[in-house]
């Protein structure tokens, strides 16, 4: 880093400047105190150099292609202690049905054709989701709702459409 800059630092001073560059901080320490700093000072994410070099790039991927915040496993532990406590906001049957096909991978329009509602509305289920599940954006919901054993394949609803 230049002068005694932090990477840390580096990212807080080109957020400040207006840079739009996303920022993964790549670290051998994933320390809760080091992660949130880097999260706060404008980061996308938080790599721990334990990981593997397929995962790295994919998360490097995951925030270059998305808005979407990306950690390392042993980083997401540390959110989620922070993030994911144990107090729940409970989803209304139509955000929990949104929320497990966005954990199933499906884009907004097909979300939207699936539970015939607009794509306005899955935006706007979204952001419920977001606020009651405290994470930020599609990735954070989706690995949510794995973990909490909230998604599973078959359960995916068959809904048929008809040209009636």
């Amino acid at each position: 880093m230049p002068g005694d800059l932090s990477g840390i630092d580096l990212v807080r001073s080109l957020k400040k400047a207006g840079h739009a560059t996303k920022f993964i901080i790549y670290s051998s320490y994933a320390q809760p105190a080091l992660v949130f700093a880097a999260l706060d000072a404008g980061g996308q994410g938080f790599q721990s150099k334990a990981e593997s070099l397929d995962r790295v790039l994919h998360g490097c991927l995951a925030v270059a292609a998305a808005d979407c915040w990306w950690f390392s496993e042993d980083v997401q532990a540390v959110v989620n202690a922070k993030h994911m406590g144990p107090t729940r906001n409970e989803l209304t049957p139509k955000e929990h049905q949104v929320q497990t096909l966005v954990a199933l991978g499906y884009e907004n329009l097909n979300i939207a054709a699936r539970l015939a509602i607009s794509e306005n509305t899955v935006k706007n289920h979204y952001k419920s989701i977001y606020r009651k599940r405290s994470v930020s954006g599609r990735v954070g919901a989706a690995l949510w709702a794995w973990r909490e054993g909230l998604v599973q394949e078959a359960a995916v609803p068959a809904i048929s459409c008809s040209n009636n």
